[in-house]
């Protein structure tokens, strides 16, 4: 999704649906969002700007990774509460080399996150052109690395 400045954002299409049809959304002051990929600062209801993008970009980044989000809870209270309080679970060997990219972009207080997407980028490309990554290829080796974790 673009601003109208053509900046890009990330959309949370999951509240679209009628909230009265999931318990899979939360509201804090105002704010609707998915509880699976909430910012701790939205969570808080606290000011938010792009790098609240960039935590839910780390969420999706490491499901991409591992095949399974960070935090896991049995209400969407707990999850919040974790992405509030918990320290994401280490990478699997396979790409634990992406690990301090997850931890900048997981990072609890946004100061500590990557400054822009284009800082994100830069270290995707490095972390890309590095000797772990070329290991894994084809794709059919990484997923066997990642599976076997």
């Amino acid at each position: 999704m673009f601003r109208a400045d053509h900046s890009l954002a990330l959309a949370d299409f999951g509240i679209s649906r009628r909230v009265s049809e999931s318990l899979d959304l939360t509201t804090t002051t105002g704010t609707l969002g998915t509880p699976g990929y909430i910012s701790p600062e939205q969570a808080l209801g606290t000011p938010v700007d792009h790098r609240t993008d960039l935590y839910s970009a780390g969420i999706i980044f490491y499901e991409l990774l591992t095949g399974r989000k960070p935090f896991r809870a049995e209400s969407p209270a707990g999850l919040v509460y974790q992405h509030i309080h918990s320290t994401p679970p280490a990478l699997p060997a396979a790409v634990a080399l992406a690990q301090p990219i997850i931890d900048m972009l997981l990072a609890k207080d946004p100061e500590a996150r990557f400054g822009s997407a284009e800082e994100l980028l830069d270290s995707l490309e490095e972390w890309l052109a590095g000797p772990a990554w070329r290991a894994l290829s084809p794709p059919q080796a990484y997923l066997s690395a990642v599976n076997d974790a």
